[in-house]
C-alpha cells in the first residue's frame, strides 16, 4: 500500500511535466494559471513514469478496493446465535452425575462453524451481569481446566462444530461432580461462538467474532449457608413534586451459595392506603445474588394520585430467601410528595374557610348584641295608672353590650319567633292585661322572612357544599388502590415494564 501511494504521488506530478514546460517558456501563461496549479505540480520528478509504475498503480488501487470492501463488508456482517436453555439450576450429591443438551440455533442465512469452551463466571458490578474468566489451566500445555472447578467437571465436545443455515444442532453437555466436592454454588458458563477456544489457531483475523453463553450454577449438597439481608433500601430523593419515585435496594448474600430473594415493595400514602406494589423476582429465574457479591434492584414508580394525595409516602420492602429454610428481610424507608399546584390549592381553601368562618362568628355575635342592646322596658307595676304605662311603654333603652350565653342563643329564639309568624294567621290581637290597649301583629312573608335571614341561609349554603366537596375529597383520597405503573431501571437507564 505504502509503494502504491509512492508510485501514485509520483504519477500524477510527472503528468504536469509537459504543462510547467510551456509555462516556462511563456511566462505569461504561467501567471495566469498559477493560482491553478495544485502544490505537486512544482515538484522536481519531471520524469514520465514507466510501465512498472502504471502496474503499480494499478495493483494498489485494486488491493485498496479489495481491502476497503473486505473491511465495510466485515462491518456490516452481523451474527445471530440463540442457545436454549440460557441458564441451567441444578442440585447434585457429591459424586453424582448429570448429563443434558444444549442446542444452538444459527439464524444466519450462511453455514457457521462454532466452537464450546467451558469458562467460569463471577458477579461484575451490582447489577447482575456475569464477568467471565478463564478456569485455571486452560492456558497450559495440556489445555484443560483446572479439575477443582465446575469447567474442570463439565465433559463438551472439542473442535469445530458446523451448523448449517437456520438449522440448530444439539451440544451433549454432561457435569459430574468428585466426591469431595465442596458443598455450596459452583459457577460455571458454556460460550458458544464462532472464536476456537484457547490454544486454538485463528484461522482469520478479519473474521467477525460472536460468542453467547449458557450459564451453570451447580448447587452441591452437604453443609450450606443461606444467609443474606437488606444491606440498603431509600429513594433516588427525599423530596418530590410530582406523585413519582425511583426506589433501590440492594440485597447483600453472606452465605456459601447463590440466592434468589423474591418479594415486593408496598408503598402507602399518609393515611395508609396502598399506592403502588412493585413485584421483585416473581416473575423470572434471573434475580440471582452470588455469594458475597451484592445485587442492585432499581425500580421507577408513578401513580395516579387524586388531588390531595400528597404528604408523607411509605415504601416497605419484604424480601424472603432460601430453599432449605425459608428466611426473610425487611426494610422501610420514607420520602415525601408536595406537588406545588395542589399545596396551593390546598393552603388557599384553608385559608378561605378560616376567613368565612371569622366573618360569619363576627356577623353573628353583631346581630345578637344588637338585639340584646335595644328591647323594650319591662312591663310597669299593678299599681301605675294607664296613662303611665302608655307612656313609658314606646319608649326603648340603651344598654351596654354583655356578651353572655343568653345573648349568644338570643338570634336563634328572635329566628324561631319569625319562623312561626310566617305561617301564622294574617292578623292577630294581643291585648293588654289591664284591658285598655291592644297591639295589632302583621303576618310576615316568606319572601321578607328570606331577605331578613339571608346571610344565615347563605351561610347554610356555603357551609353544606364545603361539606360535600371536602366529604368527596375525603374519600378520593381514602380510595384504596389507584390506577399506578413500575418499571425496572436498567443499568443504562432504560425502563422495562414489570407489570
Amino acid at each position: 500500500m505504502k509503494e502504491s501511494y509512492v508510485a501514485l504521488k509520483q504519477f500524477v506530478p510527472s503528468r504536469l511535466c509537459e504543462r510547467n514546460a510551456v509555462e516556462r517558456s511563456n511566462p505569461g501563461i504561467r501567471s495566469i494559471n498559477e493560482r491553478k496549479v495544485p502544490w505537486f505540480a512544482s515538484s522536481p520528478a519531471c520524469e514520465r513514469p514507466s510501465r512498472n509504475d502504471v502496474r503499480l498503480l494499478a495493483v494498489a488501487l485494486v488491493l485498496l478496493a479489495t481491502v476497503s470492501g473486505n473491511v465495510a463488508r466485515a462491518q456490516d456482517t452481523s451474527m445471530t446465535l440463540t442457545v436454549a436453555p440460557s441458564m441451567v439450576q441444578i442440585t447434585l450429591q457429591p459424586g453424582e452425575t448429570w448429563s443434558t443438551e444444549i442446542q444452538v440455533v444459527n439464524g444466519n442465512p450462511y453455514d457457521l462453524t462454532v466452537y464450546a469452551e467451558p469458562v467460569l463466571f463471577e458477579a461484575s458490578g451490582e447489577d447482575g451481569r456475569p464477568k467471565f474468566k478463564t478456569p485455571p489451566g486452560m492456558l497450559g500445555e495440556t489445555g484443560t481446566p483446572d479439575p477443582t472447578t465446575l469447567a474442570g467437571w463439565m465433559t463438551l465436545p472439542t473442535g469445530a462444530l458446523v451448523i448449517g443455515r437456520e438449522q440448530t444442532i444439539t451440544v451433549p453437555l454432561t457435569i459430574h461432580a468428585p466426591v469431595d466436592a465442596a458443598p455450596g454454588g459452583h459457577y460455571a458458563a458454556i460460550l458458544i461462538g464462532n472464536r476456537p477456544p484457547q490454544g486454538a489457531p485463528n484461522e482469520s483475523s478479519l473474521s467477525v467474532t460472536s460468542s453467547i453463553a449458557s450459564l451453570i450454577m451447580l448447587r452441591i449438597a452437604g453443609t450450606v449457608v443461606e444467609d443474606g439481608y437488606i444491606r440498603d433500601f431509600a429513594t433516588e430523593k427525599m423530596l418530590y413534586d410530582t406523585p413519582e419515585a425511583q426506589l433501590s435496594l440492594r440485597f447483600e448474600n453472606k452465605g456459601n451459595v447463590h440466592l434468589q430473594p423474591r418479594g415486593d415493595i408496598t408503598i402507602y400514602n399518609m393515611f395508609g392506603k396502598i399506592r403502588g406494589t412493585i413485584p421483585i423476582n416473581q416473575t423470572n429465574e434471573y434475580g440471582n445474588v452470588l455469594p458475597g457479591s451484592i445485587r442492585k434492584f432499581t425500580y421507577s414508580w408513578k401513580v395516579d394520585a387524586g388531588l390531595w394525595d400528597i404528604g408523607r409516602y411509605r415504601a416497605e420492602a419484604t424480601l424472603g430467601y432460601g430453599s432449605e429454610s425459608k428466611s426473610f428481610a425487611q426494610s422501610t424507608t420514607y420520602f415525601y410528595i408536595l406537588p406545588l399546584l395542589p399545596l396551593a390549592e390546598m393552603l388557599g381553601t384553608a385559608i378561605a374557610t378560616l376567613l368565612f368562618v371569622g366573618w360569619a362568628l363576627r356577623a353573628y355575635v353583631r346581630r345578637a348584641i344588637a338585639i340584646e342592646t335595644r328591647h323594650p322596658v319591662p312591663p310597669a307595676p299593678p299599681s301605675a295608672t294607664v296613662a303611665s304605662v302608655a307612656r313609658v311603654a314606646p319608649i326603648l333603652v340603651e344598654e351596654k353590650p354583655r356578651l353572655t350565653l343568653t345573648t349568644l342563643i338570643r338570634p336563634i329564639q328572635v329566628g324561631i319567633v319569625d319562623l312561626r309568624s310566617v305561617a301564622s294567621a294574617p292578623k292577630t290581637q294581643t291585648t293588654i292585661p289591664s284591658g285598655e290597649s291592644r297591639v295589632e301583629h302583621n303576618k310576615l312573608s316568606l319572601g321578607a322572612f328570606l331577605f331578613r335571614y339571608r346571610y344565615f341561609f347563605g351561610f347554610i349554603v356555603v357551609v353544606s357544599v364545603g361539606w360535600v366537596v371536602a366529604s368527596a375529597l375525603f374519600v378520593d383520597v381514602l380510595t384504596y388502590k389507584r390506577p399506578y405503573e413500575v418499571h425496572a431501571v436498567q443499568e443504562d437507564g432504560t425502563k422495562v415494564p414489570v407489570r
